[in-house]
């Protein structure tokens, strides 16, 4: 027999944790083998959805885009956005969010249990970086290149949401001096 008092009380509170187990999920005594009950064969159950009942409303919220050159004669830009915000519609959970330039996965999140999704500005860095282009490769004279974009969301409940648009970045060239070398 089991004198220790630390004993006692872990036996009985393992004893009422099973009993609040049992009681939430409603098993009876001739359930007591396992938790869940097997569906009988040939019973068929389906889920009528109301005509009535809209498409998810999945919602997704960033500013715009900017595009900026951090050194002169570098050649290269970063685009980056001061935050990417997603939620979901009601009763649904944020699964993804993603963010494309020019039809290339540049990130990925993934949501776990969340209702809304926000990700701030120096989660990455200095931003995607990118090539700024030489005058007029964009199509916009003085300015550099035209990158599209897409973040794109989805939700549990099959409701997906994008934010698309373009960026314009600044010129920039990148001159490389070589030295004179003259052949014997």
């Amino acid at each position: 027999m089991i004198d220790s008092p630390r004993a006692i009380l872990a036996g009985a509170l393992s004893v009422v944790l099973l009993g609040a187990i049992l009681a939430v999920f409603g098993t009876s005594g001739s359930q007591a083998s396992g938790l869940v009950t097997p569906t009988p064969l040939g019973v068929a159950t389906q889920i009528q959805v109301p005509a009535d009942v809209e498409a998810p409303a999945i919602a997704s919220f960033s500013n715009s885009p900017t595009c900026y050159r951090q050194a002169v004669g570098s050649g290269v830009c970063y685009i980056e956005w001061s935050y990417l915000y997603a939620a979901a519609s009601s009763g649904s959970y944020i699964i993804s969010m993603t963010v494309t330039i020019d039809d290339r996965l540049r990130a990925y999140h993934a949501g776990f249990f969340q209702t809304a999704m926000y990700v701030p500005s120096d989660f990455y860095g200095t931003g995607f970086k990118v090539t700024c282009g030489v005058p007029g490769s964009g199509g916009v004279p003085g300015m550099g290149r035209t990158y599209t974009y897409a973040i794109r969301a989805r939700e549990t409940g099959d409701g997906i949401t994008s934010n698309t648009g373009a960026v314009i970045c600044p010129a920039d060239e990148v001159k490389i001096h070589l030295p004179l070398i003259q052949k014997p």
